[in-house]
């Protein structure tokens, strides 16, 4: 993929949309939907059902709701890619999560049918929803519509999609940007930086010491007084998690003036568990377990849209929820993680797992791969 990544409101441009049969490289395109926008104003759409090679499997007419009858008479990619790629010749596009899965899997459908490649520029609007909304569950496009409180048409189906997300990307403009863009000192391209508050700021420079006190895998009586030090004169984050079981536990094995090898040892362990949250919760998931569970996704993942890891969650009989409660049993981290997140390997549904662990609840926390794989393989 050629094209550039654009960051500003595009007044020119096609905003696209695709149904899959599935995520692989083998699956194919059934659908696509587009509307053309010069100087802000729609003057073409494009809509059209494709015939797969193969049945759409019923999974994906779950997802979507196109079955085979509906595909039956349609044209076959080869003939809808030819007047696609005319529709769009010369203009941006713009579409949700596009960057990671629609431009991908256009650009191998093309390849294997036409031994050609888009490159136009493009916005992804999710990534362009997660530098203006800060109080908003996820990025999906669902959620988005509801932060607007836009009417959520046929769900799923690609000019639907298109007609929601136009007025998405239109609402989106209005709002000034939470943070700026940088150039990336070795690769010269744009990369966003999020501006936080003043108390996530010191949270992250307590991230940062504790990421320093553990790199060696050692920790030594140095190194703990000059972080009690840091501590004592950031008090004020009193209340916010972690700083409060970290001045705890060394404040403790200071008491009596002589550190320990045991009290080392369980600093390494505790702060090693606050800057790596994820990997150090992690265990091994009996996907029975899933079943009658309360499970909450958080950050992005590598398998596809959340809905997509939603649809194979409830396929194993779990239920899904935006937010985490003292119900909720199961947090699933997407490996991919999140540009938002105030503490780079960690956001706020981590933290809040976390402290909710503290309190002796048993909620669980496994990442995006443990869950998935064996989702696929005992599918």
């Amino acid at each position: 993929m050629n094209g550039k990544r654009k960051d500003e409101f595009l007044t020119n441009y096609v905003l696209f949309d695709l149904e899959t049969t599935g995520l692989s490289k083998e699956d194919e395109i059934i659908e696509i939907g587009a509307i053309k926008v010069v100087d802000g104003k729609e003057i073409a759409t494009f809509e059209e059902l494709i015939k797969p090679n193969n049945p759409i499997p019923p999974f994906a007419t779950i997802i979507n709701g196109i079955t085979n009858d509906m595909v039956k008479d349609a044209r076959n990619i080869s003939e809808v890619l030819v007047d696609f790629l005319a529709f769009i010749e010369g203009f941006s596009l713009v579409g949700h999560n596009i960057s990671s899965f629609d431009i991908p899997f256009l650009n191998r459908k093309l390849k294997e049918n036409m031994y050609a490649e888009i490159d136009n520029d493009y916005v992804d609007t999710q990534n362009y929803a997660k530098y203006r909304i800060n109080d908003i569950e996820d990025y999906k496009l669902g959620t988005i519509c509801k932060y607007f409180d836009i009417n959520i048409l046929d769900a799923h189906r690609a000019f639907a999609d298109c007609r929601m997300n136009k007025e998405c990307y239109e609402r989106l403009a209005q709002i000034e940007p939470k943070g700026y863009f940088n150039k990336d000192a070795k690769t010269g391209n744009k990369k966003f930086c999020i501006e936080f508050c003043e108390t996530t700021i010191a949270l992250q420079t307590l991230h940062v010491l504790l990421l320093e006190v553990i790199e060696d895998r050692l920790i030594n009586e140095k190194e703990v007084v000059k972080l009690k030090d840091w501590l004592e004169k950031n008090s004020d984050l009193r209340g916010n998690y972690p700083f409060d079981r970290v001045f705890n536990v060394i404040e403790k094995s200071l008491e009596d003036n002589i550190l320990m090898k045991e009290e080392l040892e369980e600093m390494l362990e505790l702060f090693t568990k606050y800057t790596d949250p994820v990997k150090m919760e992690t265990g091994t998931l009996n996907i029975k377990d899933l079943a009658g569970k309360l499970v909450c996704l958080t950050g992005e993942f590598k398998y596809g849209q959340k809905t997509e890891v939603i649809k194979l969650l409830e396929m194993k009989n779990a239920t899904c929820k935006d937010n985490i409660t003292t119900k909720t049993n199961i947090l699933i981290v997407g490996g991919h993680g999140s540009a938002s997140w105030k503490c780079g390997t960690y956001g706020g549904k981590i933290k809040k797992a976390l402290e909710m662990q503290e309190k002796g609840l048993p909620i669980r926390i496994y990442d995006e791969d443990e869950v998935i794989s064996r989702c696929m393989s005992e599918a």
